[in-house]
């Protein structure tokens, strides 16, 4: 299946060492955007999305950049579906990344 796949990332080796703890804290923020979500605290939601839309990439991941915007977008839109949908999208774009330090 395709959407299985695996999505290949370049990330400038001098990095090695923070990815990890982003990846980690990416996921944390995953979260935390379900249960502020589901507890209507859409500033809280907008502000984790603007903070993933800020350091995706800085950290090489644009598409991480993306999805912040998209979250952002939805918790100033108080979009609960929308935010559930980019939330579980991230979860899997995550999962499928294989990143390789150049």
């Amino acid at each position: 299946m395709a959407s299985a796949d695996p999505i290949p990332v370049e990330i400038d080796q001098d990095l090695a060492d923070l990815i990890p703890g982003y990846m980690r804290n990416t996921r944390s923020a995953i979260e935390q955007i379900l249960e502020r979500c589901a507890a209507q605290a859409f500033e809280d939601v907008q502000r984790l999305g603007h903070n993933l839309k800020g350091s995706g990439g800085g950290y090489g991941f644009p598409e991480i950049t993306s999805f912040g915007q998209k979250i952002e977008a939805a918790a100033k839109a108080r979009d609960q579906a929308a935010l559930k949908q980019h939330a579980a999208a991230l979860g899997q774009y995550l999962d499928r990344v294989v990143i390789r330090f150049v």
